[in-house]
Order: C-alpha cells, then sequence, then structure tokens
C-alpha cells in the first residue's frame, strides 16, 4: 500500500512540476486597432470642419499609417478586424479638439488644436496629450493648419503609447552590454528576459537577460540573436560593424514568465562502495533574480554496494549560481538534504548535502538541456544504517515558464 501511495506521490509531484504552463506566459504580438477620432470643440466658437466626417476619416487613416509603420503592419482599421485577431487587440481612441480661435489684431487667425490618444482597456491610464497652434487667413485655414501637425506631433509621441502596449528600445549597445529604455519606473528588475522584435515582420530574433537596472534604463546581456528577415534595412547597413548584434533602435518586449523553472535529470551515483542511480526533480525560482536561484527539490535514489540494496527518497534546499554566455550557461549549485528510506514511513533517516556544477544549452525559449556533475554525502542518523555518498554524473531537461 505504501508503494502504490509513493508511486501516487511522485506522479502527483511530476504533473505539478511539467504541467504545460506556456499559455500563461507566452507573449501574443498585440494589434492596434484604430477607432474614428472623435471631434470636441472647447472654445466656444461654433467652428465646425467642413465635411466633418471626411475629415475625420481622412485623420483615422493617418494615424493608421504611424501605428501600422511602427508596429510592424499589426495595426488595422476598426472595420477591419476579426472576432478571433480582437481578442488581443489594444484599440486606439483619439479625440481632436479644438482649444481657442481667435483673431489676430493684425489680421487673420490664430487656431490652437489639440490631440488626445489614449489605449483601451487601460483608457486614461495610457492617455497622452499634444496641441499645435496654427495661423491663416481664415478660421478654416487657421484649423487646417493647425490640425495638419497633430499626426506628425502623434508620431514623435508614440513610444509613449509604445510603452503602454509594453514594448520598449535598444537605446545603446556598448562591449556587448545591452542598453535598454525600460527600468525600475516601469517595472522591470534585474534577472528580467526581454525578446528582440524584428523591425519588418515582427517576429521575435533573440533574447536578452537584464543584469542590472535603475530608474528610467537597465542593462542587459544578449543570450542570443539572429536576423528573421533575408534584406537588410538602412538602419543595419549603417551599422554594419555591429553585424553580430542587433541594430540600436530595435524594440523589446519582455517575456512575462512566471518566474518558475523545472527540470528533469538522471544521474549516476558512483563510489568505493557504493553504485546506483538518481531520478532528480527541480523546482527553481528565477524571476526578478539574476545569479543566485533558490530552488527545492526531491529525488529518487536506488543504490547499492556488496552487502545491501538502499531505496531512498531526498528532499533538499539550496541555491544555484548562474553565469549566461549567449545560449550556454555556466552553473554551480549547492543544498542541504536529507531522506529516509521508502518503507520507513517518512522518519528522517540521512541528513547531508549535495553540491554540483553543469552547462545548460537554451534550446528554446522554454527549454532547456544541460548536463552536470557534483559530490553528495548523506549522514545516517542511525548507527546501524551506512553513510551513503559518491560523485554523480548525468544530465536532463529543464522547463522555463
Amino acid at each position: 500500500m505504501k508503494n502504490k501511495k509513493d508511486r501516487l506521490t511522485v506522479k502527483a509531484f511530476v504533473i505539478f512540476m511539467f504541467l504545460p504552463l506556456v499559455p500563461l506566459c507566452a507573449d501574443e504580438q498585440k494589434i492596434f486597432i484604430i477607432e474614428a477620432p472623435e471631434y470636441s470643440d472647447e472654445s466656444e466658437s461654433g467652428f465646425i470642419p467642413e465635411n466633418e466626417k471626411a475629415f475625420l476619416d481622412s485623420f483615422q487613416k493617418k494615424i493608421l499609417q504611424i501605428f501600422y509603420h511602427y508596429s510592424s503592419g499589426n495595426a488595422s482599421l476598426s472595420a477591419g478586424i476579426s472576432d478571433e485577431r480582437g481578442k488581443k487587440a489594444l484599440t486606439v481612441r483619439t479625440v481632436i479638439s479644438l482649444n481657442e480661435l481667435t483673431e489676430s489684431e493684425n489680421g487673420g487667425f490664430f487656431c490652437k488644436t489639440s490631440i488626445r490618444a489614449f489605449l483601451s482597456p487601460e483608457a486614461e491610464k495610457s492617455s497622452i496629450t499634444m496641441a499645435y497652434t496654427g495661423y491663416g487667413k481664415n478660421e478654416a485655414e487657421a484649423f487646417n493648419n493647425s490640425v495638419s501637425k497633430l499626426p506628425e506631433l502623434l508620431e514623435y509621441r508614440y513610444s509613449d503609447l509604445e510603452k503602454k502596449s509594453g514594448f520598449f528600445r535598444i537605446l545603446d549597445i556598448y562591449q556587448r552590454e545591452i542598453i535598454v529604455s525600460c527600468g525600475k519606473r516601469d517595472g522591470f528588475s534585474k534577472g528580467d528576459f526581454l525578446e528582440i522584435i524584428n523591425s519588418s515582420s515582427g517576429k521575435s530574433e533573440g533574447r536578452i537577460v537584464l543584469t542590472d537596472t535603475e530608474e528610467e534604463i537597465s542593462f542587459g546581456r544578449l543570450l542570443e540573436w539572429s536576423e528573421k528577415t533575408e534584406s537588410q534595412d538602412s538602419e543595419k547597413i549603417f551599422n554594419s560593424d555591429q553585424s553580430d548584434s542587433p541594430s540600436v533602435g530595435s524594440r523589446v518586449k519582455k517575456i512575462n514568465y512566471l518566474g518558475l523553472k523545472s527540470s528533469f535529470s538522471a544521474l549516476y551515483l558512483a563510489d568505493d562502495i557504493f553504485s546506483g542511480n538518481l531520478l532528480n526533480l527541480k523546482l527553481e525560482y528565477f524571476r526578478s533574480l539574476y545569479v543566485f536561484h533558490p530552488f527545492a527539490a526531491v529525488s529518487f535514489l536506488n543504490s547499492e554496494s556488496d552487502m545491501n540494496t538502499y531505496d531512498l527518497i531526498l528532499y533538499s534546499a539550496g541555491v544555484t549560481m548562474l553565469r549566461h554566455f549567449g545560449k550556454i550557461s555556466l552553473r554551480s549549485e549547492a543544498a542541504l538534504s536529507g531522506g529516509w528510506y521508502r518503507d520507513s514511513g517518512g522518519t528522517s533517516d540521512f541528513k547531508g548535502g549535495i553540491v554540483k556544477g553543469g552547462i545548460e544549452y537554451s534550446a528554446a525559449r522554454h527549454l532547456g538541456i544541460f548536463c552536470e556533475a557534483g559530490f553528495m554525502e548523506l549522514f545516517a542518523e542511525n548507527d546501524a544504517d551506512p553513510d551513503i555518498g559518491g560523485f554523480l554524473f548525468g544530465g536532463g531537461l529543464s522547463f522555463k515558464y
């Protein structure tokens, strides 16, 4: 009965650690839906633009061109969006206001207009406002000269709206250190991962891990990068000396990992007295941590000597230390361990520790392959039991989510 219960416990633990949680941390490319602008007269002048609907339709298309360009084609008019695409959409709403319309003492008119843009459902939290004053011989000319500059101002402020939707930019690359336009104020901390978005296709073409953060900027290390387009853009051509790294100005976006990493490894125990196999399941926490990651693990050890066979369940808690070199990560870990015989009912029979070092290759955003080696020593609580230990060699898979 105990063996059956142990098997059920192991299965439950495995399901918990390797449950496919990818949908919870996968980032979808947001689509900007451009709503038709609204017109508001705050000047109490009673001025109405000639053919107001055509004016607003034309302005909507100008806004679409801005977002279509900067979002790598992920922008559409509200009438051309499907229900499926609409599920991952951010609606861009704009209000064009006539603020002031005054007659000049020297003849003609001065007109001040403004545009307020915000993203829905964030609404007021993402609001930005720009204004421009124009001059004309009559009210209509002054209004047109003023309002015609608003799309240009919106283009300059696009980066502010871009941040509201989770995108940031690479500001500089110096000696392989990448400086990005996000910081503590935006909710970033060292240890966070960013993906680099291709400027033309909108696809992910690399990853960055942040090594330090300040209030408005962060510093990172390039983990991987490869262009996802056959042709070079003009920015790439002018930065040909940095062909092995992304271009300054490239967009980046936070990878919203939950902060958990589960791994499964199989190791061989080798010693003068004992030899055997060890299956290890580990759960590691890495969010907002760059070098040191705490972890908890459970292991199933089957070892034997010339005299007897020992089946143990081990539990461990410790710290992993990482060092990234592109897709390759060097790691070392130390843990305190305890264990019991599988048929002993869970009483503590052994106490000791494990130290290991290894190398891991990041095969994908969520998958890693690693090999490791180390040493384990378990001291028996009962003088009648032998101390168990030896060198460990093996490898396994890790899943980050």
